[in-house]
């Protein structure tokens, strides 16, 4: 299989030249400029919703003996930074994102997710 050079671009690097396969088949190369460079983005939070009926308490640690901040009812929306299960529980407990002071949640107050949030301390 020989590959030989169709034609050059105009302006553009030899990175860009349009190839034509000998096989018979074609093939042409874009330029890198107009290929897609940026990564996709993780996204920063997920935004979950409180689906028990008693709410959800915040605590100012993952623990249920924890400092509690206030109550957000059923139904709230709460952007959720990461998870972690390295408690003294072991259980799994929800960051809230853009919090201060820091805040965390049970997991429990929530449907699960399809998409976990990442984890906190990987």
């Amino acid at each position: 299989m020989r590959i030989i050079p169709k034609r050059r671009a105009a302006g553009v690097g030899a990175a860009a030249v349009a190839l034509l396969v000998a096989c018979g088949g074609a093939a042409t190369a874009t330029p890198l400029s107009a290929q897609s460079t940026a990564a996709p983005v993780a996204a920063r939070y997920k935004t979950m919703v409180v689906a028990s009926v008693h709410g959800a308490p915040i605590y100012a640690k993952p623990s249920s003996d924890a400092h509690r901040f206030r109550t957000y009812r059923q139904g709230t929306p709460v952007r959720i930074q990461c998870q972690t299960t390295k408690t003294p529980s072991g259980r799994l407990w929800y960051r809230l994102y853009n919090s201060m002071p820091t805040s965390w949640v049970h997991s429990g107050h929530f449907a699960s997710p399809v998409h976990p949030p990442k984890e906190c301390y990987p």
